[in-house]
């Protein structure tokens, strides 16, 4: 009985940390489109390839958030130039949507808790324009269809 009780002592500090782990806010846009899905699918492909968990914040205007610390992350369509203290990197020409960029808050890419974000959005751009993620495009359910479209892609 004592070595059971000295086991779950041991294992429920482990479990209530693992809760706290960091997370990146993420902006999806509201309304419908492909645009949330497209947002969806990255943040679920970032978390699949560093285990930050995405947290989706809707936003009207992505450029507002991350000036105002609201998201660390914004898919942009379209060949718009990041706006001032916005860091931008290339995203990829997707066939659903467009160009599509990813436009960070600079204080993610100091952070050390976000040290593996940049390269699994580099990843990120050539999933956007894969095959599982062209066939799972859906703008019903845009959040299921974009956990489906990464689960398939592995």
């Amino acid at each position: 009985m004592g070595i059971i009780r000295t086991i779950i002592a041991l294992l429920i500090p482990s479990v209530a940390l693992a809760c706290f782990g960091a997370e990146l806010k993420i902006g999806v846009p509201s309304g419908a489109g492909l645009h949330p899905y497209a947002t969806y699918a990255v943040g679920y492909y970032v978390e699949e390839k560093t285990g930050i968990a995405p947290l989706f914040v809707e936003v009207e205007k992505g450029e507002a958030a991350l000036h105002s610390g609201k998201i660390d992350l914004w898919l942009d369509i379209g060949e718009r130039d990041a706006p001032e203290g916005v860091e931008i990197r290339p995203g990829a020409e997707v066939v659903v949507l467009g160009k599509v960029a990813f436009w960070l808050n600079p204080e993610v890419l100091d952070d050390l808790r976000f040290t593996t974000v940049e390269r699994a959005l580099e990843h990120a751009a050539v999933f956007l324009t894969s095959e599982h993620f062209e066939e799972n495009a859906s703008d019903e359910n845009p959040k299921k269809a974009a956990r489906k479209a990464v689960t398939e892609s592995d």
